[in-house]
């Protein structure tokens, strides 16, 4: 489920593999389309609410118009995407980043120029599998997240471990991962940077943890 940047509309994706828009001021269902072939996992509104994507067990992530509902475009993989994948829009919508397992990728999302079809994004390999070291065999229950830094610069994305990296570079900025007693039984399972992009949170099975990359901490 994902609110639209204005909160106007809602939208769903279920066990059906249907996208539904949902007017948030009268809970009825503006708009649904078929969007995958079962189970859709994870779904994103872009910063300026124009486009939606989503990811499902089909191993597809597809690009709609919010508008009309039409499909913008298709990312297939034969990869596996193992637990929950997720799709997560960069702040200024120019990058879309697909958490598939334990690797991530980042897709170039711009708007093509085209005489048939202005609306369609054109979506270029920017960094290709990024790969999260698996987790230790005592975490315990977890979930993939991802999470942009305020600028866009980093992303974050966590499967039991986390990683940082830089987006320009394809540099590992930073890695965490919880081991001894203090993290027995434990495992990330959501990521969120401060509003000035300092500090990054991480909720666990046991617990908050925060960090302040200023300090070096």
């Amino acid at each position: 489920m994902a609110f639209s940047p204005d909160g106007r509309i809602v939208a769903t994706g279920g066990h059906d593999g249907a996208v539904k828009l949902w007017d948030s001021a009268t809970g009825l269902v503006k708009r649904s389309f078929d969007a995958h072939d079962g189970e859709i996992v994870s779904i994103e509104f872009s910063p300026d609410g124009k486009m939606i994507a989503s990811v499902g067990w089909d191993k597809t992530v597809c690009i709609w118009e919010t508008s009309t509902g039409i499909e913008l475009a298709t990312l297939r993989s034969k990869r596996d995407y193992g637990k929950d994948p997720v799709v997560k829009f960069s702040p200024d919508g120019g990058t879309l980043a697909v958490h598939r397992g334990y690797h991530v990728e980042l897709w170039k999302v711009a708007m093509k120029e085209s005489s048939v079809d202005s609306r369609r994004p054109e979506l270029s390999y920017h960094l290709a599998d990024v790969f999260i070291q698996p987790v230790c065999p005592y975490v315990g229950f977890w979930k993939t997240s991802l999470a942009f830094s305020p600028d866009g610069h980093t992303i974050v994305a966590s499967a039991g471990t986390a990683v940082m990296f830089d987006i320009t570079t394809s540099s590992l900025v930073w890695r965490f991962v919880p081991t001894g007693d203090k993290f027995r039984n434990d495992g990330i399972n959501g990521l969120a940077f401060s509003p000035d992009g300092k500090s990054l949170t991480a909720a666990t099975n046991n617990g908050v943890y925060l960090w302040e990359f200023q300090r070096g901490e």
